[in-house]
């Protein structure tokens, strides 16, 4: 059978459901884009026989980002279903290769919903917490500004001027 390649957007990708023997995979970084390719093109892995490669598997060690890490966190969830192959010299590095040893459970599903659940409450706490922190910038921005306004510096001015004229009305009368 010969060698398909097929480049494009991984969360607009589809597959005919023929068996897959070698799955090389440069687009999956993310959760919604594992998720997207393990469905799309999981199911025609044949067990025991299928080479995985996934790209930059170990960038989360230069980035640190929670997204560069969700290929590494299934394979050690469901290291039952994979063997990995060992890569030598410097690719080691940037890629890792595993056979597709058993068949992805319901496990697996439920395990990658859980994490998108997880992960959509994370955003969503995250974009709470940046338009609070925006809202929190706006308002000392504005307070910054009002001394420098004209009608604070005319109150402040007339603010003043009441403790004045209390202490001075208080001294003509004792006078």
């Amino acid at each position: 059978m010969p060698i398909q390649f097929h480049q494009g957007d991984i969360l607009h990708a589809r597959w005919d459901g023929g068996p897959i023997s070698v799955y090389v995979d440069d687009a999956s970084k993310g959760l919604p884009y594992l998720c997207h390719s393990l469905s799309t093109f999981g199911p025609s892995w044949i067990s025991g026989e299928t080479v995985i490669l996934w790209m930059d598997f170990h960038s989360w060690r230069k980035t640190g980002a929670v997204e560069d890490y969700y290929q590494r966190r299934f394979v050690e969830a469901f290291g039952d279903c994979f063997v990995p192959i060992d890569v030598e010299g410097s690719a080691a590095k940037t890629f890792a290769m595993f056979r597709y040893k058993a068949p992805l459970g319901t496990e697996a599903w439920t395990w990658l919903l859980k994490q998108s659940a997880e992960a959509l409450v994370a955003a969503r706490n995250e974009g709470s917490f940046v338009r609070m922190r925006k809202e929190i910038e706006g308002a000392l921005s504005r307070i910054q500004k009002i001394p420098k306004s004209g009608s604070w510096r005319i109150a402040a001015g007339r603010c003043a001027d009441v403790p004045a004229r209390i202490f001075a009305k208080l001294r003509s009368s004792k006078g």
